[in-house]
């Protein structure tokens, strides 16, 4: 039997990757091989899914006394944090959050960086000659640096079998996927557009998926504030936009880059590694600089010849399921 530890995953990215490695395990491979670690926080994500589902309590002790009851053939530990204690099987541990090796310098209270630091050195200690995987060399070498082991794999996953709609683009219309995390850079992207709009008469829209925020805006500029939708819609406002706008700081993959380019978004985005790995941009731009953000915005609004997004990175996840099955 095969786990796959989802024990920790509880934001939307981690929901989204996790929803897809078991899409690919009902579809693709006999599931009934496959069983699944929950904990009373998450497993309503997977409610409905045909695989077997272990439900624990919110504590690391009733997942260590799940490991100490139990042998598998191997396992995934899918949110970064090793089985706590050592355990026989082949063990992989999916590392898909850069914060963790690095939470200074983005705006978190002394105590929730604190904690970051904390979880970290509990990761850390957990390490038994593991196998990592990540999904970008960025990360790859992030980790690498801290942790000291050289048994590093780079596995990205998306849904490269994903069809959009995409002939009902709207003109002048911006779409940011965000939450309310201090590296997703929205204060400075709002005054990014609130400076860019006063120097144009285009009208201009910005979709952002976080609750609404007090704020005045030139009349030209209205910002739609969408809190946290569900897929089918998210899905439906990449339909509709003509750009994604991606100003986040700090990213270990970076899924909705690709739905964008899958969806024919103009991508306009940050100039940094997790961006340039994942895919060719439009546009890029200094995300710690507001007068470079609203100056792209500006040319992507009045530039006639555009270069097209495209995606740089190739799907592993046969490379992933492979190796869970063939220890």
């Amino acid at each position: 039997m095969i786990l796959i530890d989802l024990v920790y995953i509880n934001s939307p990215g981690g929901v989204t990757l996790s929803k897809l490695l078991l899409d690919y395990i009902i579809d693709k491979v006999m599931s009934s091989n496959f069983e699944i670690l929950v904990d009373k926080r998450n497993f309503k994500y997977f409610e409905g899914y045909k695989i077997k589902q272990n439900i624990i309590s919110k504590s690391e002790f009733s997942r260590y006394f799940f490991y100490k009851k139990r042998n598998f053939k191997s396992v995934l530990c899918f949110a970064n944090v090793p089985p706590p204690l050592s355990i026989k099987s082949k063990t992989f541990i999916y590392f898909h959050n850069e914060i963790l090796l690095n939470p200074k310098n983005l705006n978190f209270s002394l105590i929730k960086e604190y904690l970051f630091n904390l979880k970290w050195i509990y990761i850390k200690s957990r390490n038994d000659n593991y196998t990592w995987l990540v999904q970008t060399e960025h990360v790859k070498i992030l980790l690498k640096e801290k942790l000291k082991v050289n048994s590093i794999l780079k596995y990205p996953i998306y849904n490269n079998q994903k069809k959009f709609f995409t002939s009902n683009k709207i003109s002048s219309t911006f779409f940011y996927p965000t939450s309310n995390q201090p590296h997703k850079n929205n204060v400075r992207l709002i005054n990014a557009f609130i400076n860019a709009s006063k120097k144009t008469n285009k009208q201009i829209i910005l979709s952002l998926t976080i609750d609404k925020i007090k704020v005045d805006l030139p009349h030209n500029l209205k910002i739609n504030f969408l809190g946290l939708i569900p897929l089918n819609k998210l899905i439906e406002k990449l339909e509709e936009s003509e750009f994604m706008i991606f100003p986040s700081l700090k990213e270990s993959f970076g899924l909705p880059l690709i739905e964008g380019v899958q969806a024919n978004c103009k991508i306009i985005a940050s100039n940094l590694n997790y961006v340039n790995e994942l895919v060719k941009p439009t546009f890029t731009f200094n995300p710690y600089d507001e007068k470079s953000i609203s100056e792209f915005i500006l040319l992507a609004l009045s530039s006639k010849k555009q270069p097209k997004s495209s995606i740089k990175v190739k799907n592993s996840m046969d490379l992933l399921i492979n190796k869970l099955i063939n220890v």
